[in-house]
């Protein structure tokens, strides 16, 4: 009977160390594993991390591409659009003679009829034109120095009327830059500012929408409706 218990007991000693050594090799594996997940979490992560910056390498680079395209693109345009002028506020006439009354112009602006830039003229309207509408007319000057040279006088007296051009009428004509779409937007916007107070001066040189924010200040020239707000010389309400 003693030696039974015996070697029951022996049994249950070998099986308890069978028991122990088995745990001890399922710590030491679980110990393992947990090392090693803990580096593969750690390579994720460094990888998540790097693909994070690359992804935001890659659209800081594609915005900016975007951007380059987008200013040589606006550039072209405003190349294409370099000697023409905009003349408003004239009134379209049965049989008008543009070529006459862009010659009345200049003579209004000093210049010796011999003299009188080169230009081809047409009403812009996407509808048929009626007598007392007013579409703009486009004036595309065949040497762009001469565009620029008529522009200047013009910006020199602003003092065009309809008067000047056989019209009984007081009222003035503007003559303008022909804008990009964009510039237009923006200075439409920069002349509701200048309405408000928020800004001093706002013209456009060679295509570019230029503020001044105050008397005496260095204007600065705007390409978006953005940069327009920031030349504000007080916040928005």
């Amino acid at each position: 009977m003693g030696d039974d218990v015996s070697s029951l007991g022996d049994l249950w000693a070998k099986i308890q160390g069978l028991f122990e050594d088995t745990n001890s090799r399922i710590d030491s594996c679980k110990t393992d594993l947990e090392i090693r997940i803990t580096s593969v979490e750690a390579k994720l992560l460094e990888l998540k991390t790097d693909c994070s910056v690359s992804v935001k390498q890659v659209s800081e680079r594609l915005d900016e591409t975007r951007n380059d395209l987008y200013a040589v693109s606006n550039q072209l345009d405003r190349l294409e659009r370099a000697h023409d002028l905009i003349l408003n506020g004239v009134p379209f006439s049965q049989n008008e003679d543009l070529q006459v009354l862009f010659r009345m112009i200049a003579a209004k602006l000093a210049y010796n009829p011999a003299n009188t830039p080169i230009v081809s003229l047409k009403r812009l309207s996407k509808q048929a034109i009626t007598v007392g509408t007013s579409p703009p007319i486009l004036c595309q000057f065949a040497i762009r120095n001469e565009r620029i040279e008529l522009y200047g006088r013009y910006l020199r007296s602003r003092n065009l009327t309809l008067r000047d051009v056989g019209f009984e009428s007081n009222n003035r004509i503007f003559l303008n830059e022909n804008l990009t779409p964009q510039a237009r937007e923006v200075r439409s916007e920069a002349l509701k500012l200048k309405k408000q107070g928020h800004l001093h001066q706002v013209y456009s040189r060679d295509g570019i929408v230029c503020v001044r924010s105050a008397a005496g200040a260095d204007p600065v020239g705007v390409f978006s409706t953005g940069q327009l707000l920031a030349s504000c010389k007080k916040p928005l309400s």
